[in-house]
């Protein structure tokens, strides 16, 4: 007959009870410390009637127990307790003992995966069998997994089986995989510090948000960390204090024992992070890339190394801050260097250096070493078979000499002590302060507001501080002619008419292959990402327009036509390329803009369309000089063409 404790809230069914032999929450809401319930079952096993039985709970420290088979003399199954039991627990972590099966020793408890969801959480202590022989009884239901007490400790009831019925309380799914045994540890996180009002603490564990089940606030939880005898995730778990609107903190700890660890939190409102949620998740033309790049703002220090490329859209610098801080809030889903945005914390924590490099890494693999594994954000080759690689989601060490590998071909040796990075908790992008963005380690920007050319300031992934120079702005706003109202998602393309800052009608030649088109243009002076009009090809209109170009070499640059080129190389009387300042759409008040620093003034020319979609309208023409001190903003208004 089953016992209570505790008013009724846990209750424990003994192993006369179809073999239970389990503790389980039992009561509606409420949470009890690990020690409170420890002391009722030491209450419990101490009456007459339970002095035959060995008892379930052992005390090793104030804040760490032992559960399972504690008594030496006990039977061979040990007391079990499930994990929706455990979140009714607080103050202590739970170490399971003797869990693991050893056949004709101990009968142990087993999980095994199932195809199907007949069985249910209400077959919960009933006889569970399979198709070719084995028993024993159902524990507990979790998704795919079935936990169960073996009815012997005979290889006969091993649960061994990869497929087959299995039917318990006339409900029958099937078995997928031979059973797993092993330990169970459960460790007690809690947090303290100053947390902001409404903040959900939410847990990351081996790349999965945990469901929670505790309120908002502070937290003090049993989270399990060793499963089936395998620690998991090496035991780390990081901990997310990130609600939009307030300054985001989080705290990757390591545990591989039971106990009881504090994690320190604190969230606080973010003064520059008040535009309303809904404004910002409209923002439009905001990109992430990341990946080893090189870019050069033009400052005097030349081409610098980056791990992530950000395109602001043409958004305000503080707009832009506050969709960073959007799309790594609490629920994010956006993805972000191969995580949802609400896990993302920077860039890398690890930056190797490596050399004799006998195959190149590729970025986003999995990389590894006798001794640690990490995933690969960017690789800064240096083309001598030495490089640097910037790491996330790092597990274990890294050392001098070791072998590293990617999961493809990629191969090297460590080279010295790996460089730990600092992650920006607050804002993971950068942080926001005085009108001005402070990009975090290894983040480029580019493509903010016109006026905001200067508001920023940017650390590479050396950890070198790069501020841009004085830069001016070319903003276009277009609006409709008769109502003033701006005009979103029209086409705007702006070159330059002489040669005072770049190339105007420079003789080019260029060859195709498919729809790549490569350029041989003598000292070009572009950077990846720069957009050149090719005119004057003849053979083959496709090679013909407005593009973006990928440098390949300080000679020679690609672009990707719309059609396949069909004929090589390109033909014409006067093939020629113009540098262009602006290409794109404007954004959703009507504008689009570049900043760059000029050394002269610089007559521009341009037109405006759209014709894709309605309303229709008339071209504009652009035209006009950037100031080398004051830029050029220019409104433009078209006419309807319906």
């Amino acid at each position: 007959m089953s016992s209570t404790v505790l008013s009724g809230d846990f209750t424990v069914y003994y192993l006369s009870e179809t073999r239970q032999k389990r503790i389980v929450w039992s009561g509606t809401t409420g949470t009890y410390s690990v020690r409170e319930l420890y002391i009722a079952l030491q209450d419990l096993f101490d009456e007459p009637t339970q002095m035959d039985d060995g008892i379930p709970i052992n005390a090793i420290t104030p804040t760490e127990y032992q559960i399972g088979l504690i008594d030496l003399d006990d039977q061979q199954d040990p007391w079990y307790i499930d994990g929706t039991t455990t979140q009714h627990l607080y103050g202590g972590g739970l170490i399971s003992k003797d869990y693991p099966r050893v056949a004709t020793v101990r009968t142990g408890i087993v999980v095994i995966k199932r195809s199907g969801t007949n069985i249910v959480s209400g077959d919960i202590g009933n006889t569970i069998t399979h198709a070719d022989g084995d028993s024993g009884t159902l524990l507990f239901v979790s998704g795919e997994y079935l936990v169960i007490r073996p009815a012997s400790n005979a290889a006969t009831d091993n649960w061994d089986s990869t497929s087959g019925d299995v039917t318990c309380n006339f409900h029958i799914d099937t078995q997928i995989l031979a059973a797993a045994t092993g330990g169970t540890t459960w460790a007690n996180i809690y947090t303290i510090g100053t947390l902001a009002s409404g903040t959900e603490i939410y847990i990351i564990q081996a790349g999965t948000k945990i469901t929670a089940w505790w309120p908002s606030g502070h937290i003090d939880i049993l989270q399990r960390i060793v499963i089936q005898g395998t620690l998991n995730d090496s035991g780390v778990i990081t901990i997310f204090a990130r609600e939009y609107g307030k300054l985001y903190d989080h705290y990757q700890t390591i545990m591989t024992t039971g106990g009881r660890s504090p994690i320190p939190l604190a969230t606080s409102t973010d003064l520059n992070n008040t535009t309303d949620i809904s404004t910002i998740a409209a923002l439009s033309g905001i990109t992430f890339t990341f990946g080893a790049d090189t870019k050069d703002l033009s400052n005097g220090n030349g081409l610098q190394p980056y791990d992530v490329v950000i395109n602001c859209g043409g958004n305000t610098i503080k707009n832009f801050y506050e969709y960073t801080k959007y799309v790594t809030r609490r629920t994010s889903t956006t993805s972000l260097n191969g995580l949802n945005g609400e896990q993302y914390t920077g860039v890398g924590t690890l930056r190797l250096s490596y050399d004799t490099r006998t195959a190149a890494f590729t970025q986003g693999l999995a990389v590894s070493t006798a001794t640690g594994t990490a995933i690969i954000t960017a690789d800064h080759y240096n083309g001598d078979n030495t490089g640097i690689l910037t790491l996330h989601t790092v597990r274990g060490t890294f050392t001098d000499n070791q072998a590293i590998t990617d999961s493809s071909t990629g191969a090297a040796l460590v080279n010295g002590t790996p460089e730990t990075l600092i992650e920006v908790k607050i804002a993971p992008f950068g942080t926001f302060a005085g009108g001005k963005f402070y990009g975090a380690r290894g983040v480029y920007v580019y493509n903010m507001a016109g006026a905001d050319s200067n508001n920023y300031q940017l650390t590479d992934s050396t950890d070198t501080i790069q501020t841009p120079p004085s830069t001016v702005a070319t903003t276009i706003t277009v609006q409709d002619l008769a109502t003033a109202s701006v005009i979103e998602f029209a086409n705007v393309l702006v070159w330059v008419t002489d040669n005072a800052n770049y190339f105007y009608q420079a003789p080019v030649s260029i060859t195709g292959s498919g729809t790549t088109a490569t350029v041989s243009h003598t000292a070009h002076g572009l950077t990846s990402g720069d957009y050149v009009i090719i005119k004057g090809v003849t053979n083959d209109d496709d090679y013909n327009g407005a593009f973006e170009v990928t440098v390949t070499n300080e000679n020679q640059y690609t672009y990707t036509a719309t059609e396949t080129l069909d004929l090589s190389p390109a033909t014409g009387t006067s093939i020629t390329a113009t540098f262009a300042i602006i290409n794109g759409a404007t954004n959703s008040i009507g504008e689009i803009s570049d900043t760059r620093s000029l050394t002269a003034n610089q007559p521009v020319a341009g037109w405006v369309r759209k014709s894709s979609g309605t309303p229709y309208y008339q071209q504009g023409a652009i035209s006009g000089t950037v100031n080398t001190s004051t830029g050029l903003s220019v409104i433009i208004q078209l006419a309807k063409d319906e």
